[in-house]
Order: structure tokens, then sequence, then C-alpha cells
């Protein structure tokens, strides 16, 4: 994540608010409700967006009454909104950027409300003190987290190789780029039957072959993520940089390493193998086969997200930062309570 700094920006209004919550148990939706009842009749907001036509639209508070006239069906092909209030964990955030695909996406606000929530930082409970601050106070900062890019380039027909001549895998001329990605977490080249091989390179310099079960580059954001899982290090959120792990890799040379920014990864499947499929995942969603008439150049992206930062909250930032990994991976949890 960049380094936190004050927005010089006018503060909005964020009277046009996306809500989006997934955990369907009693409580958030409890809670949920309470907190569009709150925006409502505080009038902080001019309407209010839900993702779909769910059951909040048929709860009776809602259906046929003053409330149910301030919420609208989000369609983010034609509508904008300039607030998304999130209440979930950490895989509601991802499903919450995921909605605005390549729209410009507004500043995210995030309660707690899951299992893991090192980007949820606010107490659900805690609702009318922190929309008060928000609406009235105009209290806070707005945070961007850099996201990460990933373009996928196809060898163009005429360039295509005979099978019987042998490829020069630091080619990258001839190919034209077909798909452009970006995500807030993590990129995944995911085996499809057995084992993965691929060459990695900085930019057109051979690095690595990874024989693995998959590989995956992650922002500072994702670290806690599916990297983690793979062996990764935790980053600082003030670290900018790319993480590059394996996925249960054949061979222990092959160790997690921190790239900088400005470092262009670039990946091809190891084609000594025939038909040998990687499937490309941005935030776990399916988007396709890297196949081996292609390859992957991954970096930091130009695009952020915003994060609504309290400015109560930002001043303890470092504190919730131990915390998030005190509670949520039970990280040296024994000593520090």
């Amino acid at each position: 994540m960049d380094s936190p700094k004050d927005s010089t920006r006018k503060k909005p209004k964020f009277n046009k608010p996306l809500v989006v919550y997934r955990i369907k148990t009693p409580k958030i939706f409890e809670i949920t409700r309470s907190m569009l009842k709150y925006l409502i009749d505080q009038k902080y907001v001019e309407y209010i967006f839900l993702e779909k036509n769910d059951e909040m639209n048929k709860d009776p508070i809602f259906h046929d009454s003053k409330y149910g006239n301030y919420l609208k069906i989000f369609n983010p092909k034609t509508q904008d909104s300039n607030l998304c209030i999130i209440i979930g964990g950490d895989g509601t955030c991802l499903h919450a950027n995921q909605i605005y695909e390549d729209k410009p996406k507004p500043p995210f606000f995030c309660f707690h409300g899951g299992n893991l929530g090192f980007l949820a930082v606010y107490e659900p409970e805690d609702y009318k003190k922190i929309f008060d601050d928000l609406y009235i106070n105009c209290d806070y900062n707005l945070i961007n987290r850099k996201e990460i890019n990933c373009t996928v380039y196809k060898k163009k027909e005429k360039e295509i190789k005979q099978k019987d001549k042998k490829t020069d895998i630091t080619n990258f001329k001839g190919y034209e780029r077909i798909a452009t990605y970006n995500a807030l977490n993590e990129i995944i080249l995911e085996k499809r039957k057995n084992m993965s091989h691929l060459y990695i390179f900085l930019k057109d310099k051979f690095l690595a072959k990874v024989d693995s079960d998959g590989f995956i580059a992650s922002t500072p954001t994702g670290s806690t993520a599916y990297s983690l899982s793979a062996g990764g290090p935790i980053v600082h959120n003030d670290v900018q940089g790319i993480i590059i792990s394996a996925i249960c890799p054949f061979s222990l040379s092959f160790r997690p390493i921190v790239l900088s920014t400005g470092v262009k990864l670039r990946i091809k499947n190891n084609d000594e193998f025939e038909d040998m499929e990687s499937i490309i995942k941005m935030d776990g969603k399916d988007k396709g086969a890297l196949e081996n008439d292609m390859f992957l150049e991954i970096g930091l992206s130009n695009e952020t997200i915003d994060f609504v930062l309290l400015k109560a909250i930002q001043e303890s930032q470092d504190s919730l930062w131990i915390q998030k990994l005190s509670k949520s991976l039970g990280w040296n949890y024994a000593f520090n309570h």
C-alpha cells in the first residue's frame, strides 16, 4: 500500500453509496439493515444502491415504505456510486472491487463482518459514530492501495513456429496484446492437470524455471492472503513492490522474492511439455488459460483503490495492523493477549 497521504481533494458528499454484503447471517443482515435506516433517517444519502434485488428489498421495513423509496438496484454499466460501503471480510472487498470491473471505482469504506479483515477496519456495532464522523465531521483521508496489473500477450499467427523447431525462450517479439487485467490481491497461475512448468523473467532476463502446482504474484495488500498460505512473507502496508511465490514447488531452490515497483515480470509456459496450460486467476476469478503461444507481463498498476480512513483510525494504523495479524492469523497471539 502507498504510504498514507492526506487527500487534497474536496471532501465528497458520499450521498449515493453502494452497500455490499455477502455474508447472509442474521447478525450481518440485521446490522446492515440498521445501517441503511440510519443513513436514510439522518438524511446522509440521496439514495442507496444495493448490489442486487435480495431479501433486504423484501424486508417489511423497506418494502412499500419511505425507506424503500431510497433503495435502488445497482447497474455498474449505467449507474455511478460515489462510495462503496462494505460489510464483510477481505473476500467481500475483493468481490466489491470486481463489481465495478473496468469502471472508475469510488472510495471503499469497509466494516469488519467476516473472518479475515485486513481491509475492513471499522467495527459494525459503532456505525452511528463512524457515519457521523464521515458525513458530519468529514474527518477522514483517502488512502490508496496499488493494484497489480497483468497483460496477456499471444503470438501472432504468422509468427508461430513449427513444432519441430526449437523455441528461443527469451524471444518476446512477434506477440500482440489480447487482454489486460487488474487485481487488488494477486495474480495466480494454477495448474490445470499435472504439474505447472513455468519460465520466469525479469523483463527479458531469465530468472528461474519453476516446477510447481502454481505461481503467485501478489501486492503487499495480498501478502496476507494466498501468498502467505504458499509460504510468502508478510509485507507491511507502506512497502511497495510485488511478492512472487510458488505453490508447492517441486524444488526447494525457488524461494519467495520481493521485487521493486518498477520491475516488469514476464512468464511463459515451458513448451517442452506439450499441451500444458495454466489457469490465470485474478483475485480468485478465472480469466482463461495461459497457453504455450502466450506470455504474461506483470507489474504494479497505475490504478489504485481509495480506502476511506477516519483520522482517529489513521493515527493508530500501525497498532491496528499488528492487532489484525494477532487476531486474524493467531500471530504471537498468546504474547499479545
